[in-house]
């Protein structure tokens, strides 16, 4: 007895199966496609942020190109704008001086060849300045107006109001909107006014 005592009894022993490979190397597989996954992900991300960048460099570009092309133009117009105006100045006495020529020739002379020829040069001055944006300030028998009159002489008059542009001594100009040079003007003046003035200057005398 104490013989068969010294051996184990024989027990249902199972051993462990081994892990199944197949499970195993799906859930490899499975992880491994998850991180794949996650990586592409990232990359999408900085791809995604990498063209929203270069988007915004280009709008950037285009919007400095556009401003820049603005500025060029408004300079160049500016230029332009500035060489005509120096330009004009020069050819305004020039008409000036056909003027004066053409208002003392006799109504005779003024059809013969030459007259007529002043007359055509004088035209063609006029027509270059008109194709220049140029107009001629309309002032006798408009109301006075300091913008674009220039007052040399003031008139008594009885017929009209006062502040009326009776004569104008020199033509003025103007570039669009803006006066380059003011017609010189007589501008009319009340008598009464005239005769107030004059009784006051005989009680200060």
């Amino acid at each position: 007895m104490e013989i068969l005592n010294k051996f184990p009894r024989r027990t249902n022993y199972m051993p462990k199966k081994p892990k199944n490979n197949r499970e195993s190397k799906k859930n490899n597989s499975e992880s491994t496609s998850d991180n794949k996954n996650l990586d592409k992900e990232k990359e999408i991300e900085e791809l995604v942020k990498e063209k929203d960048s270069y988007y915004a460099m280009a709008q950037r570009s285009q919007a400095d190109l556009v401003n820049y092309k603005k500025r060029a133009s408004e300079e160049k117009e500016e230029i332009r704008k500035s060489t005509n105006f120096f330009m004009i100045l020069k050819i305004l006495p020039i008409i000036d001086d056909f003027d004066r020529a053409i208002s003392i020739i006799p109504d005779d002379s003024i059809k013969s060849s030459w007259g007529e020829g002043l007359v055509l040069v004088q035209r063609n001055f006029i027509n270059t300045l008109e194709s220049l944006g140029v107009k001629k300030i309309e002032a006798k028998g408009n109301e006075f107006d300091p913008r674009e009159h220039e007052a040399i002489l003031y008139e008594e008059s009885k017929t009209l109001s006062e502040g009326i542009v009776v004569n104008v001594i020199r033509d003025g100009y103007k570039l669009k909107d803006q006066v380059i040079r003011p017609a010189q003007v007589t501008v009319s003046k009340s008598h009464e006014i005239q005769k107030d003035l004059k009784e006051n200057n005989k009680k200060e005398e």
